[in-house]
């Protein structure tokens, strides 16, 4: 709800505010973090994060943010750590599988990635984003054969996702220039 205010000095006024009457709640931690990294003080966010995982060692959204915090400042090897860590907290945490694998695409560490969307997908196989990032892999590999044809196989169950179909266009350039 304070996400949607815009107004991120307020907000986080407000949740100070709230942090006084409550200390150290989790989701008034989490809420500064997030409420300082939309307002670009990463290091006022990186300690609230890091105050969580002081108070609840085992906390994934922690982890995702300093993920987050580090992928931003374009630490890929730090950002990975966080994110092995809230996949450790929760392996079947959709939103960690996903983090620790765009991390690994982003770092062109393209197998890691193409197995952590595989278990993305696995964990909700309703969802198309894993399948448009497992063939975006593939296609990065060069690997367009097998990209157009986890495009295709991909359409079947999710005609609706416009990626896929850029996917498959992509694939069929290559193997045209191959």
């Amino acid at each position: 709800a304070l996400a949607g205010l815009q107004d991120w000095p307020h907000a986080l006024q407000l949740v100070n505010d709230l942090e006084l009457r409550v200390p150290g709640h989790m989701r008034v931690l989490a809420s500064q973090a997030e409420l300082r990294a939309r307002m670009g003080d990463a290091a006022g966010s990186r300690n609230a994060y890091e105050k969580t995982l002081y108070l609840q060692p085992q906390s994934v959204s922690a982890c995702l943010g300093l993920g987050d915090g580090a992928l931003a400042a374009g630490d890929f090897a730090a950002a990975a750590g966080w994110y092995d860590r809230a996949v450790a907290s929760d392996p079947r945490d959709f939103f960690a599988l996903w983090a620790r694998a765009d991390c690994a695409r982003q770092a062109g560490e393209y197998d890691t990635a193409l197995r952590g969307f595989q278990l993305a997908g696995e964990l909700c196989p309703t969802r198309p984003e894993p399948w448009v990032m497992q063939a975006r892999c593939r296609l990065a590999t060069g690997d367009a054969a097998a990209a157009a044809d986890m495009a295709v196989d991909s359409l079947r169950h999710f005609p609706e996702a416009a990626d896929l179909y850029l996917v498959l266009a992509d694939a069929k350039l290559q193997l045209q220039d191959a």
